[in-house]
């Protein structure tokens, strides 16, 4: 099973670097990142490129993100696409919790975790608990999932 990583990104300096270190330190590897830049005018595509060939690059005039994530959703060669936001860090299990949870439920159509809130842009230290448990998982028919979220 392959896994794919998209990351669609926009004067994200600041941040996007974390980001991809947060899936580079993954204890289950992607098969493939790829980042859409939307059209930043900070110095992100600099910051990304010193990472190619790591991770594939993609550059668009300012199109938004939902036409950033397709963009990057046709490109995808995984059988699994992991979705991240550039202000975001996964917790170095993340991937090892989503191919468990798929081998577990390969019916399923999606997979989410729980998450923490923090603020700054410092290193941040995940407590060693993992993602996710056994206890924890809750399998949702389509239509509930609609009216739920």
């Amino acid at each position: 099973m392959k896994t794919t990583v998209v990351i669609p990104t926009y004067n994200s300096a600041k941040t996007i670097e974390a980001t991809l270190n947060s899936v580079l330190s993954q204890t289950s590897p992607a098969d493939e990142i790829l980042i859409m830049d939307d059209g930043s005018t900070d110095n992100t595509v600099s910051l990304l490129r010193r990472h190619v060939p790591r991770i594939t690059l993609f550059e668009q005039r300012n199109q938004g993100v939902a036409r950033a994530r397709n963009v990057l959703c046709q490109h995808a060669q995984g059988d699994l696409i992991a979705f991240l936001d550039h202000d975001d860090l996964w917790h170095p299990d993340y991937l090892a919790a989503q191919h468990q949870l798929f081998a577990a439920h390969p019916e399923a159509a999606a997979f989410f975790t729980g998450h923490d809130n923090f603020h700054g842009h410092g290193n941040y230290e995940w407590k060693n608990t993992p993602p996710v448990t056994a206890t924890a998982v809750e399998v949702l028919a389509p239509l509930n999932f609609l009216k739920q979220y």
